[in-house]
Parts: C-alpha cells; sequence; structure tokens
C-alpha cells in the first residue's frame, strides 16, 4: 500500500478556479486519457481463463464524472457483477493469496499522471 500527502491543497484550487475553461476541460481530458491507460494496465495485469463466459477484462469499464467545476472522478468500474472476483484478486482471501490487477496499474502510472497535471497546471501559470 503506498501513502500520497499532497501538500498546497488551497493554492491549487485557488490556481484552478481561475483557469480559463478551455484549459480546465484539457485537464479534464489528460485525466480521463490517464484514466484509460491505467485501466489498460490494469485489464492486462489479470489471468484470463477460458472456462468463463464473462471475463473480468471485458467487464472492467471507465466512468468518468465531473462532479463540479472543480472535481473530475475517474472510476474503474465493473459491468457484469463480477466485483466479487475482482476483490479476491485484488486483496485476495482466506483461501487465495491477493493477486493485485489495480493497485500495480496505478502505482505504474503514478508519475505519469503527476506529470501531465504538473504540466497542464504549469500551462496555467505561464
Amino acid at each position: 500500500m503506498f501513502n500520497i500527502k499532497i501538500t498546497g491543497v488551497a493554492e491549487i484550487q485557488k490556481l484552478l478556479a481561475a483557469m480559463p475553461d478551455r484549459l480546465r476541460g484539457n485537464l479534464d481530458q489528460q485525466t480521463r486519457i490517464m484514466g484509460y491507460k491505467i485501466l489498460q494496465d490494469a485489464k492486462a495485469n489479470l489471468p484470463r481463463s477460458d472456462k468463463q463466459k464473462v471475463h473480468l477484462q471485458d467487464a472492467l469499464k471507465l466512468k468518468v464524472m465531473k462532479v463540479s467545476d472543480m472535481k473530475t472522478i475517474v472510476l474503474v468500474r465493473n459491468e457484469h457483477e463480477l466485483w466479487i472476483e475482482a476483490m479476491a484478486l485484488e486483496f485476495g482471501t482466506r483461501f487465495m493469496s491477493a493477486r493485485p490487477f489495480l493497485r500495480p496499474a496505478l502505482e505504474k502510472n503514478r508519475d505519469d499522471t503527476f506529470q501531465i497535471i504538473a504540466q497542464s497546471l504549469q500551462r496555467v501559470i505561464e
């Protein structure tokens, strides 16, 4: 498990509130692109069985929700009610050790995600 400490949130919120809509849209678009990249990496981390009719890789979808002008949430959701299988793989059970697929994908893309956010904010500051 990893922890992320964010400082300067108030300053960032002021900058974001002052951003033109065009740049805010660019940040939302970059967030969506990174979300899809994380989703593809998570799917690649999953085992695939020919015995199943519906595969977890096919069931995982990306949902982007614009909560407000300041917040966009990117969710990986499960369309075919395979959430129990997904949680068992990610965290393990008392009968099976964890075989995480989402956390490694997040970790792999963490630096790129922060870099894209920093570049988008840098364009606003300049």
